[in-house]
């Protein structure tokens, strides 16, 4: 996201120039793949299982600890 960011102030490359709706720089072109894969990422650790911590058992009176 930062490279992008930077991107939107830097002087796009004399020989590129900029590529689509006037602001469009290789650069965030570049950086987009890595992006989508990140939210992929992100999105696919939110769906992983979550272990929940197990509580200890509960010792009864009648039992007496060893």
């Amino acid at each position: 996201m930062f490279r992008i960011a930077v991107e939107f102030v830097r002087v796009p490359d004399a020989q590129l120039g900029y590529l689509a709706f006037g602001w469009v720089t290789m650069g965030q072109l570049q950086s987009l793949p890595l992006v989508i894969v990140g939210l992929v990422l992100l999105w696919l650790s939110r769906r992983a299982p979550v272990l929940e911590p197990q509580q200890p058992p509960v010792q009864s009176k009648e039992e007496k600890p060893a």
